[in-house]
C-alpha cells in the first residue's frame, strides 16, 4: 500500500469543480484534520461568488490537496449556535441538575422515550424470530 502524501504551498493553484451551484451560498472548503473542522484556508472561488443570478458551478482554486466540499456557512453557523451543545458531556450532566422530569411535559417526554425503546425492542424481537 502507498503512503499518505502531504501536498501544500503550490505555486499554481489546482482548480476543482465541486459539481454544486455557486449561487446557492456555498463556499469552497475542506476538512482540516488537525483542527477537526471545516476550513477555507488556502482556497478561493475561481469563478462566481454565489451573489449573482446566474447558476454557475462552484469551482475552487486551491494551493493544497485535501478532502474538498462546498460549505454552506449559514447552516454551519446555525448548527454551532443551536442546541447541539446539549450533546456534550457537560450538557448531558446538566440534565440531572434540574427538576424538569417532575413537570408534565418532562414526564410525557420520558413516557415517549420509554415507549420508543419498548417498541424498538419488540420490533427487533419480532424481526429476529421472523428471519431465523
Amino acid at each position: 500500500p502507498g503512503k499518505a502524501l502531504h501536498v501544500s504551498g503550490l505555486r499554481e493553484p489546482i482548480f476543482i469543480n465541486l459539481g454544486i451551484s455557486a449561487s446557492r451560498g456555498a463556499q469552497c472548503g475542506y476538512f482540516d484534520l488537525a483542527r477537526q473542522m471545516w476550513s477555507t484556508d488556502g482556497l478561493a472561488p475561481a469563478q462566481g461568488n454565489g451573489s449573482g443570478p446566474i447558476d454557475v458551478p462552484l469551482v475552487c482554486a486551491s494551493s493544497h490537496l485535501s478532502l474538498f466540499g462546498g460549505i454552506v456557512r449559514g447552516f454551519a453557523a446555525s448548527f454551532v449556535c443551536s442546541q447541539a451543545s446539549l450533546l456534550s458531556a457537560r450538557g448531558i450532566s446538566k440534565i440531572t441538575e434540574t427538576n424538569w422530569h417532575r413537570h408534565l411535559p418532562g414526564q410525557l417526554f420520558l413516557v415517549m422515550c420509554a415507549l420508543s425503546v419498548l417498541l424498538g425492542g419488540a420490533s427487533a424481537a419480532i424481526d429476529d424470530k421472523r428471519f431465523r
